[in-house]
């Protein structure tokens, strides 16, 4: 048998509403007993279902060395491949439901070969980014937890955006994005969550299509919509809150 050049962890990025998620789960976790099995390869789940289990992926990630990996890889439905020594992410794999593909692409890539990625369609978005100082003038947040890959946000963003537009000289309410999309749209959401101290809220909500309607003063969410199609529910939540914050 030759020698392996590499050894890998495959890393699972999972959340109990990732809707790839649900369809690959049972290949994954059949390859999963190929992982375990198989000398220098580490099996290793990401999950962002819930601030707990996000809470105990990161303590996880930490101990591996692979907190950059588990800061800036946010796509739900994708296993990484990553190269042990380096934390180098290899190639990803999206909603492959094939636990034959999964092993050869291991195969391959502990024999140092190049492996291609498998991604989801990536949409172009134009998206609700104002400053800081704008944002700060606002009672109340209205937040998109956005991916360019994720096929729910391509429901949630048009119909989030339109709305935003209805809002923009309305100064006690601000529409912006928390965008996952790239390790730098991840910094700098993570820098503007900071600025606006609500890091906590940041780290604890993962779920891409999904809207947070937050009290800017009490830094408390008050409301989500997940998957909306009807702007007229943001119209209702927002005189709702209104009177609230």
């Amino acid at each position: 048998m030759t020698k392996d050049r590499r050894e890998l962890y495959a890393i699972h990025i999972h959340g109990n509403w990732c809707l790839t998620c649900a369809k690959i789960d049972k290949v994954i976790h059949e390859t999963a007993d190929y992982f375990q099995q198989r000398e220098n390869v580490e099996y290793v789940v990401f999950d962002e279902t819930n601030p707990e289990s996000l809470a105990k992926s990161e303590v996880l990630a930490k101990g591996y060395g692979l907190l950059d990996v588990f800061e800036h890889e946010r796509h739900t439905g994708e296993l990484l491949f990553v190269d042990k020594k380096t934390k180098e992410v290899l190639t990803k794999w999206y909603g492959v439901g094939s636990k034959e593909k999964y092993i050869q692409a291991t195969e391959d890539l502990l024999a140092g070969k190049d492996v291609e990625s498998i991604l989801a369609k990536k949409r172009d978005y134009e998206l609700s980014k104002p400053t800081k100082e704008i944002i700060e003038k606002a009672k109340l947040y209205i937040v998109d937890i956005h991916h360019d890959m994720c096929g729910g946000c391509a429901i949630t963003a048009p119909v989030f955006e339109a709305v935003a537009k209805d809002y923009l000289k309305n100064e006690e309410v601000c529409f912006f994005t928390f965008d996952l999309t790239t390790p730098e749209t991840v910094d700098q959401t993570r820098e503007l969550a900071q600025a606006l101290d609500i890091e906590e809220i940041y780290n604890n909500q993962k779920h891409t299509g999904e809207v947070l309607f937050i009290d800017a003063k009490k830094k408390e969410i008050l409301k989500t919509l997940i998957l909306e199609e009807d702007s007229n529910r943001y119209q209702e939540i927002i005189s709702e809150l209104k009177k609230l914050v």
